[in-house]
């Protein structure tokens, strides 16, 4: 596997910083499964891996009855 650099930050702000920086570089981890197997085969690429478990409104599930449904990027299936 390459090596890459890794980080996880707290905010969705800081990702969206981080993508935009990441010149097409950066990819997201949310799981891990499938993009850490991807990286170690060899067939993708990243110089900077992403880490979004680590942000609260993205591993939520929350229903209000005037907004609806709402299911985190990051959120469990379990």
């Amino acid at each position: 596997m390459q090596a890459f650099n890794y980080v996880a930050p707290k905010k969705v702000e800081e990702v969206m910083t981080l993508l935009a920086n990441g010149n097409g570089d950066a990819r997201i981890l949310c799981g891990g499964t499938d993009l850490l197997v991807q990286l170690r085969e060899g067939r993708r690429t990243a110089g900077l891996v992403i880490d979004i478990k680590h942000i609260p409104e993205l591993t939520q599930i929350k229903f209000d009855h005037q907004t609806g449904l709402r299911i985190g990027a990051a959120a469990s299936c379990h």
